[in-house]
């Protein structure tokens, strides 16, 4: 401002105004945070998965054989000879000691497999007390069945009762009947 009296320009006071802070530049911080998050998310998800396809395909598939129904397990328990011993998946136990080269013990479940499908497809009648030669009998209306079963049968009598090891070439003779006797089995009790 000029000052007459001076002749002279006077310096002009402006009051402080707020100071407004200088616009920051964009330095991209918040997108790499949620770019690494998003990547940790991403690695998260495809572990599970990992985990999830190694879990379902080391799990057999379903096999609805493998299914114990009530009835099924109310055959087993009259089985005397399986009161020590699993009694899930017979078949799945006879393969499983069949592998293992136990043989005895694999004969031991795959007569109980046998018989409970007999009973399952109503061909013979499992009950407490019966022998395995009545179960025989009972097969009279189905006299295809009976040389696959009294192979099977013979083969456990002697491990069972004579306490005789059985060897490969004993237990495969009967393991390699099952075929057969499946098929007979679901055609006679269709």
């Amino acid at each position: 401002m000029y000052d007459v009296e001076r002749d002279a320009l006077r310096p002009l006071i402006v009051p402080p105004s707020p100071v407004k802070p200088a616009p920051r530049e964009f330095d991209g911080s918040f997108l790499r945070y949620l770019a690494w998050g998003i990547l940790a998310a991403a690695l998260v998800v495809l572990v599970a998965f990992i985990v999830y396809a190694v879990r379902n395909h080391s799990r057999p598939p379903f096999d609805p054989k493998k299914v114990v129904s009530p009835a099924q397990r109310a055959a087993v328990e009259s089985l005397p000879f399986m009161d020590d011993r699993s009694r899930g998946d017979l078949l799945g136990e006879a393969r499983r000691y069949y592998q293992q080269g136990n043989y005895s013990e694999a004969i031991i479940y795959l007569f109980s497999y046998q018989l409970v499908e007999l009973d399952r497809f109503a061909l013979i009648r499992l009950a407490k007390g019966k022998t395995n030669r009545q179960y025989l009998r009972e097969l009279g209306k189905s006299p295809p069945l009976r040389p696959p079963l009294e192979l099977t049968m013979t083969a456990f009598e002697g491990v069972f009762f004579g306490r005789r090891d059985l060897d490969r070439a004993g237990f495969e003779a009967c393991w390699n009947q099952l075929p057969l006797f499946e098929q007979l089995v679901s055609q006679s009790g269709a």
